[in-house]
């Protein structure tokens, strides 16, 4: 049987997990950010293929039940993952992250990409 999907995905090549600190400008709170990379082609206007790395979040839920080590053993797999997006307002205008989903394991999908025949 196969799974059902719900909601929005992303999908593209695993480039791994990276994680920086930021610092709260208003509490000087020091916090720390997990984020998958995953990353897609496209081409640009010269005719050469670009890649775009997508940042997807993950939150302190996710950080806390260990996903960073299980996300990092899906490094250069193709992959498709399940995210929600939250919209806030900065300084520079209105902005958006993009989160995993707490049930990403349940929706996950791992993927082989099939190459197209030579025309």
């Amino acid at each position: 049987m196969q799974k059902q999907l719900f909601g929005k995905f992303i999908a593209g090549v695993c480039k791994g997990i990276s994680s920086r600190q930021i610092t709260n400008r208003t509490t000087g709170e020091i916090s720390n950010i997990c984020e998958l990379g995953i990353a897609s082609f496209r081409q640009d206007s010269f005719g050469d293929m670009q890649e775009i790395v997508e940042m997807v979040q993950l939150s302190k839920a996710l950080i806390a039940s260990g996903a960073p080590a299980k996300l990092a053993n899906l490094k250069g797999q193709h992959i498709m993952v399940p995210v929600w997006y939250s919209a806030y307002s900065s300084k520079n205008g209105a902005a958006m992250n993009t989160y995993l989903a707490n049930d990403w394991e349940a929706q996950m999908q791992t993927f082989k990409p099939e190459l197209q025949k030579a025309v």
